[in-house]
């Protein structure tokens, strides 16, 4: 079988969003017709449908949640699902941290590259980073760029990958100490849903999030549906502006 999209999520909370804003569509176009479960009973369970657009066309898409937030359970999912369904675009939408200088509460970050920021290698002189980056398309960071009349202020730059949550507040001096003056997200699964697509030989990738803290002490739960929604359906918007064709 092949799709156009698969999307990978992390938390119920982001996998309910991404499903919703595909049945609510976007503009013109009417979205979802409806969602079909598939492989209920084998490990990676997914939703798939029609993603019906304004000409009557539609694309296909696929929707699966990871059981685990962190790179390897979205590597695990998104590999496996991705290697059955041949997706044109590997995706990903929920929420993560982001810089307080770049992005406030709600703003809605697009990678255009990505990479774990804490692989390297540790003595007793200190940490020194190996950062292997991923870029995405330069066709989608385009389009990315060039979305508009969106209800949501975006921000389009790196979004790097760790494997700890994060609340000290200090952790954007430490990325810029290792070369990421410029990172704008911070979450545990982007650069796994973009090393799958490299490895896989896919032909694009996309990790969208809202913000839902700034990975600081006064992090909580009450951003994270909103952040969600708006992820999704920013999401949404950019795949059929680059699948829609």
């Amino acid at each position: 079988m092949k799709i156009d999209a698969l999307i990978v999520t992390a938390l119920a909370v982001e996998h309910r969003a991404t499903v919703d804003a595909g049945l609510d569509g976007i503009g013109e176009h009417p979205g979802i017709d409806a969602w079909e479960c598939r492989d209920a009973h084998r490990p990676t369970p997914y939703e798939i449908g029609r993603f019906v657009l304004a000409d009557g066309s539609a694309l296909r898409v696929a929707v699966a949640r990871a059981t685990r937030t962190g790179c390897i359970a979205a590597a695990a999912t998104a590999s496996c699902l991705a290697e059955r369904l041949r997706p044109q675009c590997l995706a990903m939408s929920g929420i993560c941290a982001g810089n307080p200088a770049a992005v406030d509460l709600g703003d809605v970050v697009i990678a255009d590259s990505t990479y774990v920021y804490d692989e390297g290698h540790r003595t007793v002189e200190g940490f020194t980073a190996n950062h292997r980056q991923i870029p995405m398309p330069d066709g989608w960071v385009r389009a990315a760029q060039d979305l508009a009349d969106l209800p949501f202020r975006l921000a389009i730059g790196p979004m790097v990958s760790g494997n700890m949550v994060v609340k000290d507040g200090r952790i954007w001096q430490r990325l810029a100490a290792r070369g990421g003056r410029h990172v704008v997200g911070l979450d545990m699964e982007a650069a796994a849903v973009a090393t799958t697509a490299y490895h896989l030989g896919l032909p694009a990738w996309a990790v969208v999030k809202g913000v839902a803290d700034h990975a600081d002490p006064r992090k909580d739960d009450r951003y994270r549906s909103a952040a969600a929604d708006a992820a999704a359906r920013v999401l949404w918007t950019l795949l059929v502006r680059q699948l829609a064709r």
